[in-house]
């Protein structure tokens, strides 16, 4: 309506603006205009400082920005948890304090395991002051724990804050984008980590259902069995051949083919012939 404005989205964009000017004291920041908005409301890429003067971009991520009186995130309509599913960029939340000028930054690596059960007509992300509610049947309820990482607008001026930050919020961003990937083979990485601190993985969670199919993680393995096959040749490590060959004949009689045309057995199989003048380890 013309000459009004609703209150409460009055304040979340003055909290989204706040969010975005703490995020830029630690990244380069593209704002998402609210006509493009379809979930997150930033890309920001990581700032490094190199001496002095230079700061280098380095790893990009999302961050969707509330105001710290939100205590939980719910995707429950079809197309939001089809986004959800298929985000492939690390989506962190901020959420941000208008009273201490600070923001919250949180990683969303437990979200990660309730994406890889699949199957859930509703998923509710709590904050760490939140309690766990009990699941439904179909629905998924998840806390994110901690926040990685909290500052405010008098932190961007104190000594060593862009040491410090980076040091915390980098590895996390990158064990974050590498749980997104290992998704394809049902894996998680789950993490630990304290408000401030760097984050150490503690355990390995493999996620396996009646109808998975063990060829989406063979498939993942193909252009790593190639890579072996370079190693062995430009390595000289030809007594590794035959474990290669074996570990090749078992993923093929599973149904994924790493060197249909055995252009690579035949390759090393030479390099092999021509530096032990021994016998063929390959039978093509």
């Amino acid at each position: 309506m013309p000459g009004t404005r609703d209150k409460n989205l009055r304040s979340g964009d003055l909290h989204e603006e706040l969010g975005i000017l703490l995020l830029k004291g630690i990244a380069v920041v593209a704002p998402v205009p609210r006509q493009e908005d379809v979930g997150n409301d930033a890309f920001a890429t990581l700032l490094k400082q190199a001496g002095n003067r230079k700061l280098i971009a380095d790893i990009s991520f999302l961050v969707q920005f509330k105001s710290s009186s939100v205590t939980c995130l719910t995707f429950s309509k079809k197309d939001e948890l089809e986004w959800l599913y298929a985000l492939e960029i690390p989506l962190f939340i901020g959420r941000v304090s208008f009273s201490t000028a600070s923001i919250e930054l949180y990683t969303t690596i437990n979200l990660q395991q309730v994406i890889l059960e699949f199957g859930y007509s509703q998923i509710t992300v709590l904050f760490n002051d939140s309690n766990v509610r009990s699941d439904k049947a179909g629905e998924r309820t998840i806390n994110l724990g901690e926040p990685i990482h909290t500052w405010s607008i008098y932190d961007l001026c104190s000594d060593g804050f862009y040491e410090n930050y980076f040091a915390v919020i980098q590895p996390h961003v990158e064990m974050l984008r590498r749980n997104i990937n290992l998704r394809r083979v049902h894996t998680l990485e789950q993490l630990s980590w304290k408000t401030g601190e760097p984050p150490k993985i503690f355990s390995h969670l493999i996620q396996t259902q009646a109808e998975s199919n063990v060829q989406d993680t063979l498939e993942a393995l193909v252009p790593l069995v190639r890579r072996l096959f370079f190693e062995v040749s430009v390595s000289d490590r030809y007594e590794a051949l035959p474990t290669l060959n074996a570990f090749c004949d078992l993923i093929t009689r599973w149904g994924v083919h790493p060197d249909k045309l055995g252009c690579f057995r035949q390759i090393l199989e030479l390099d092999a012939m021509q530096i032990a003048h021994a016998e063929p380890v390959w039978h093509i």
